[in-house]
């Protein structure tokens, strides 16, 4: 066992993305736009699609998020609406379709939406950007080959068609077309991972997952964290976190704490509780005033800015604070027990990118106690104590308590007891 953190009074700020599972209340994502914001929505995943194919190929590990551009003044190499490319392609039946379905339907959930582009459009997008591609570069049979595809896999214009006749409520359309999808796996049989088909499918997950990443890192800031809690004697946390050898750090003050960054500067951090509610969801198009306007407008050049008649432009900034605190502050509710409070810190200009940025400093006079786990073992209780009687030499401390767990055998609860009270003078 090692013992960096406290020989360095050091706390280390994670990536709340790591934290970010099916268990941390993760906030649902939304897309609630007209025609237009839909247009832009379809806009970021050709260019996804057309750069991760046309430069990374099947090597599907290394796709990234690439819908954002990459000059803010959107010059035609970026966004342009006007040109033969997106004409096509956003004139294609089927993305014609579900872009009207969509912006009649309201708010279309992530799980929906990418559902939906995974079974109707994503392989259709795959062929014609490689059309567009064979076009310009000349090669008119494959752009013929391609052309007829793209007619052939276009059927969605067909079954959105037949699906407005259903006499349902717009809003549950969306909702119907995405239960009529099913995991590409369902359809083997016998699943061979060597397979072309195989290759096909880890293709199309990883084109989704680093557009949907994209999307989000576009609506969220990229934030780091420190998790606290307020209950030592919490038995599942002892065991989760440390399997019970490890030791708990208390804190003086459980309203805030001096730390300084790597450069030697001291700030103030708020200690910020955590709720445990069912997370609310968000809108993507009202959230991503991470974006430089110039961006923003540009990319969903088509809607009308000037009317702005979804309130969408002056709420950018707003929103986007409010939803990237809120999610790294939610859990789920069968987590309540933990009592957490999280300090945190964003990524603003790209100010924390390195660990070495986000590892921060405390004075030794903002501790108040260390506890062991109840399974600590005695070399490491020795080693610890020597690491805090030269710390309390060193800051000319008195009187510091060290505790240790241990199991009530009447009430079969989480006890700590008072081993020693240690001396620097």
């Amino acid at each position: 066992m090692k013992f960096k953190e406290l020989e360095k009074q050091s706390i280390y700020f994670a990536p709340a993305s790591v934290e970010d599972d099916m268990y941390e209340g993760r906030y649902p994502m939304y897309f609630d736009g007209n025609e237009a914001l839909w247009q832009g929505f379809f806009a970021m995943f050709y260019k996804h699609i057309s750069f991760n194919q046309g430069i990374v190929g099947e090597k599907f590990d290394e796709y990234v998020p690439a819908m954002v551009p990459l000059k803010t003044n959107l010059t035609s190499r970026n966004y342009n609406y006007d040109g033969e490319e997106f004409k096509g392609y956003l004139n294609i039946g089927g993305v014609r379709a579900l872009i009207a379905l969509f912006a009649a339907s309201g708010k279309v959930y992530e799980r929906q939406l990418r559902k939906i582009i995974t079974q109707y459009i994503l392989f259709l997008t795959i062929f014609y950007s490689q059309q567009f591609g064979a076009f310009v570069n000349k090669k008119t049979e494959l752009e013929k080959k391609n052309k007829q595809m793209v007619k052939k896999l276009d059927s969605v214009q067909k079954i959105i068609s037949t699906l407005n006749k259903v006499p349902c409520e717009e809003t549950s359309r969306v909702d119907i077309l995405s239960k009529f999808t099913s995991d590409p796996l369902c359809y083997q049989n016998e699943l061979d991972v060597n397979s072309q088909q195989f290759v096909n499918y880890q293709i199309s997950e990883k084109l989704m997952d680093s557009f949907f990443e994209g999307l989000r890192n576009m609506a969220l800031e990229n934030c780091y964290i420190a998790s606290f809690t307020d209950d030592y004697s919490d038995g599942r946390m002892w065991h989760d976190y440390t399997n019970y050898e490890g030791i708990a750090i208390e804190y003086k003050n459980d309203e805030s704490i001096t730390l300084r960054d790597s450069e030697g500067n001291s700030s103030n951090h708020k200690f910020k509780k955590v709720a445990y509610e069912n997370a609310q969801s968000f809108n993507f198009f009202s959230s991503i005033g991470k974006l430089p306007d110039a961006m923003i407008t540009g990319i969903f050049a088509n809607y009308d800015w000037g009317n702005d008649t979804h309130q969408i432009k002056e709420n950018l900034k707003d929103n986007y604070w409010k939803w990237t605190e809120q999610t790294v502050l939610t859990k789920d509710s069968s987590w309540i027990t933990q009592r957490e409070s999280r300090l945190i810190i964003s990524n603003f200009m790209e100010g924390y990118s390195t660990t070495q940025s986000r590892t921060f400093f405390y004075d030794f006079s903002e501790l108040k106690s260390i506890t062991f786990g109840p399974k600590t073992s005695n070399e490491n209780k020795i080693k610890i104590t020597k690491i805090l009687v030269q710390k309390c030499k060193e800051n000319d401390v008195a009187n510091f308590p060290v505790y240790a767990m241990f199991r009530d055998d009447k009430t079969g609860k989480m006890e700590r007891e008072l081993l020693t009270s240690l001396h620097g003078k």
